[in-house]
């Protein structure tokens, strides 16, 4: 099974840069990663986590793993120590800290193949006259790894998918902060 990964906003906080840090550390620095490298440029902004409009907890609640800006990982210590191995192949790892924590954001390269995407009953999706891509792909599995990352061009590179040994590692290592969109809606 392939899964949309979103962040749980109502769980955890969210991440976001100190901007100002960011642009003064990267002035060239666009959000629009489009699974380009960016390591070689990078230098390590600070980042925060912050009560999000959709938190409906009482208390500060940190994710092991959280999302940022067109689906890259946002990852703590602990979670690149788990999952690094397994999906480095995929993309590249970015330096970010956070207060005096090292976190890690995981820029995702795997881009799939278009013979790897099944458009059969697909709808474009717009919003505002903006084309977003499209909604209701459905992955040929063939190709895939067994712990896999990757983004589609069908759906504009917006989202990061992973396959069911993702999912089982984040939940056997008992990390927080995903949830998992089913793409065939199970």
């Amino acid at each position: 099974m392939i899964y949309q990964l979103e962040a749980d906003f109502e769980a955890f906080y969210s991440f976001d840069f100190d901007v100002e840090d960011l642009l003064e550390k990267m002035p060239g620095y666009s959000q629009r990663f489009r699974a380009k490298p960016r390591l070689s440029g990078w230098i390590e902004p600070q980042g925060r986590f912050y009560k999000g409009t959709g938190f409906t907890g009482n208390v500060e609640c940190i994710p092991d793993i959280s999302i940022w800006a067109l689906g890259n990982l946002v990852l703590n210590e602990r979670a690149y120590d788990i999952l690094s191995d397994h999906i480095n192949g995929a993309g590249e790892f970015l330096p970010v800290r956070v207060d005096d924590k090292q976190y890690y954001m995981f820029n995702t390269l795997h881009i799939l193949s278009s013979q790897a995407v099944d458009l059969t009953g697909a709808i474009e999706v717009v919003d505002s006259g903006v084309h977003f891509g499209a909604s209701g792909l459905k992955v040929i599995e063939d190709d895939l790894n067994d712990v896999d990352v990757f983004k589609m061009k069908e759906e504009k590179l917006i989202h990061s998918f992973v396959t069911d040994g993702f999912k089982k590692l984040c939940k056997d290592a008992g990390l927080t902060g995903l949830s998992f969109l089913s793409l065939n809606g199970v």
